[in-house]
């Protein structure tokens, strides 16, 4: 740790970590603390019975300790979890200075079992569309999502989401962009009427592409980066 090329050192709890942190702080090493602050229950449906409360007061007092700088896990534990299941409630923590300038609860939008990509994807949809048409203090009216953002999500839920997208953006000057592979339409037309589907998918598609011949590529020729 005390190797010139080491700059700077973050110490994760250093309260409980002080035969660690004390010997740091006598260095010239820039020397960061880590706390994880935040009170992780077991279901988000737990969160209902718990009152507004003081998340942080890092940022008032880690100068005064010999920091050069204070962070954390925000509204999120420590530890990883990679469990999954089908999410029953859905909870919104936030993070904000309050009168006294200490940190109560940036918005983090949480999904119980989260961290499976499908859920993730579905938030990060949920987000992004929340943004356009309720955020405020900027001028996009349009979204861009690539066909990973639809890897796996269950197929109904894809067609639902291209639902809520004609339902969205029918009849306003906002426009949504996206690049869906085969499969992925596949699935989709599985679970909507073709009605449904030729108004939402076949009267919007901009562009077809396929590997068939390097004319039906996006460049209209095939590029392989690995020959000069």
């Amino acid at each position: 740790l005390l190797m010139p090329e080491i700059s700077a050192i973050t110490v994760e709890d250093p309260e409980r970590n002080r035969g660690l942190s004390r010997p740091l702080k006598k260095t010239s090493k820039t020397i960061i603390r880590l706390d994880d602050l935040f009170e992780k229950k077991e279901r988000n449906s737990d969160y209902l019975s718990i009152p507004e409360h003081r998340f942080s007061e890092e940022h008032l007092y880690y100068k005064d300790e010999n920091f050069r700088g204070f962070s954390d896990y925000t509204v999120l534990p420590a530890e990883y979890s990679d469990s999954g299941s089908t999410p029953r409630a859905v909870v919104i923590h936030l993070t904000y200075l309050d009168e006294k300038n200490q940190i109560r609860y940036d918005i983090e939008a949480k999904i119980e079992s989260d961290s499976s990509d499908g859920i993730n994807s579905v938030k990060l949809f949920c987000y992004d569309l929340s943004i356009l048409f309720e955020g405020q203090n900027h001028n996009i009216d349009f979204i861009f999502h690539d066909s990973r953002l639809y890897d796996g999500i269950d197929e109904r839920q894809k067609a639902a989401m291209f639902k809520t997208i004609r339902n969205y953006f029918s009849n306003n000057d906002k426009q949504y962009i996206a690049t869906v592979n085969q499969n992925q339409l596949n699935e989709i037309k599985a679970n909507l009427s073709s009605e449904e589907y030729k108004s939402i998918i076949e009267d919007n598609t901009i562009l077809t592409l396929t590997d068939d011949l390097d004319s039906e590529k996006l460049l209209g020729i095939k590029v392989d980066i690995g020959n000069k």
